[in-house]
């Protein structure tokens, strides 16, 4: 009443709220600090920048304070709930895929391994092609400094999967020669694949329009920055906000000096894939597939029904009857 009779009341407004001191407000010092971590990492949000603030600042403040200064995103539609699965302990799975990044020449992909329990980045390589020659030299190499996973999930693209007759691939050859057994996601369901899909757009984010370059020897380095961020720098959400790096472990599996032949016991019947991806057992002609073309198949009759199984090392093929061509 007072104040509206000295100012009258047509001029009557509501007062700030604020109160004239705040000891709890977060100190300059930690917002300047917060925003320069904003600056260097523009895609990260204030959950991962409280974690590496060590938690000086909140998540909650974090996420006030950059929406004052207008650095905040719209967040996006929450996710279809979805069938998900997680492999226990490093190495137990490696999830692997292309990203293609430039069409016109010179063209390149960017192949990427991801570990499913940790999220590390076991490989991040550009090169020409998708062809099993250009990638293969990178795979071995990381077989080299990590060890041999159990497993390899790829999708069913033709670098990966023989897709016109669904028999191993080349490469599924090679991986089983080495002890890993490949893996394959259901044709047109990329969510299969899904860590390695999620880890391909964090990759498309963070580096934007820098990922098209006109070389490889170009683009290279920025992967490799970016390998070692993502590892060692970038807390990840599923893994308790942690860098990957930090909780990973090589296999125990050291890579053999040479892919090893494959072996089977005297009992077991074999025969060379020839010419075609075609075998001969008894007289009659069976198909394996082109990608063992030059490699041995085993053929063991079961005690129980009689049945003809045909094996690729300890790769069950399946029935004999099952591969007439």
């Amino acid at each position: 009443l007072e104040r509206a009779r000295e100012v009258g009341i047509e001029r009557m407004e509501e007062y700030s709220r604020r109160p004239h001191a705040s000891p709890g407000a977060t100190s300059e010092e930690l917002v300047a600090e917060l925003l320069a971590l904003k600056a260097r990492y523009p895609t990260l949000g204030p959950k991962k920048l409280s974690v590496m603030m060590q938690g000086r600042i909140e998540q909650r403040t974090a996420g006030r304070i950059l929406k004052r200064h207008g650095l905040t995103c719209a967040s996006r539609n929450p996710p279809e709930t979805c069938c998900s699965f997680e492999r226990a302990y490093p190495n137990e799975l490696w999830q692997m895929d292309f990203k293609g990044l430039k069409r016109r020449p010179p063209r390149y992909e960017v192949l990427s391994v991801v570990d499913d329990a940790t999220r590390r980045l076991i490989a991040l390589q550009a090169i020409p092609n998708q062809q099993l020659e250009t990638f293969w030299p990178v795979l071995w190499e990381a077989f080299g400094e990590y060890g041999l996973p159990d497993s390899i999930l790829t999708d069913n693209g033709a670098s990966f999967r023989c897709f016109a007759t669904w028999r191993l691939s080349r490469m599924d050859v090679l991986l089983i020669r080495l002890g890993i057994h490949p893996a394959h996601g259901r044709p047109y369901h990329p969510q299969t694949q899904g860590k390695v899909e999620r880890f391909h757009r964090t990759l498309q984010d963070h580096a934007k329009g820098n990922l098209i370059q006109n070389s490889i020897t170009e683009v290279q380095p920025i992967l490799d920055d970016f390998h070692s961020f993502y590892d060692w720098i970038r807390p990840h959400e599923s893994i308790g906000q942690r860098p990957p790096g930090t909780i990973y472990a090589s296999s125990k599996r050291s890579r053999p000096s040479q892919i090893p032949e494959v072996t089977y016991e005297s009992r077991v019947a074999v025969r060379k894939v020839c010419k075609g991806g075609f075998f001969k057992f008894k007289g009659e002609e069976y198909r394996a597939g082109k990608g063992l073309i030059g490699e041995p198949v085993g053929i063991c009759q079961n005690e129980v029904d009689g049945e003809f199984t045909v094996y690729f090392g300890t790769y069950r093929l399946g029935l004999l009857r099952e591969c007439a061509p």
